[in-house]
């Protein structure tokens, strides 16, 4: 079975870059690496919202988008918002 699982790898690489290929060039997405993700989920899991939800602060230095009930807004560094 190990040697049927290499040979499956191998015989769909073609597909990957298909797949690749129809993904790329979009103006509407973000090409991030792991790293680039990682840092960004770990910066909007730091925002800190008030008790009341009405406002929220980003305390990093990474610009953060959100999308709340349709709307979206833009947290910068260092910036509250109020929604």
């Amino acid at each position: 079975m190990g040697s049927r699982l290499r040979i499956q790898r191998k015989n769909n690489w073609n597909r990957i870059e298909e797949i690749c290929q129809k993904l790329s060039g979009k103006d509407d997405t973000w090409y991030a690496t792991n790293i680039e993700i990682y840092d960004y989920v770990t910066a909007y899991n730091s925002l800190v919202y008030s008790a009341d939800g009405s406002k929220i602060y980003n305390p990093t230095l990474k610009q953060i988008w959100l999308d709340i009930d349709g709307k979206q807004y833009t947290v910068k560094p260092s910036e509250t918002i109020r929604i």
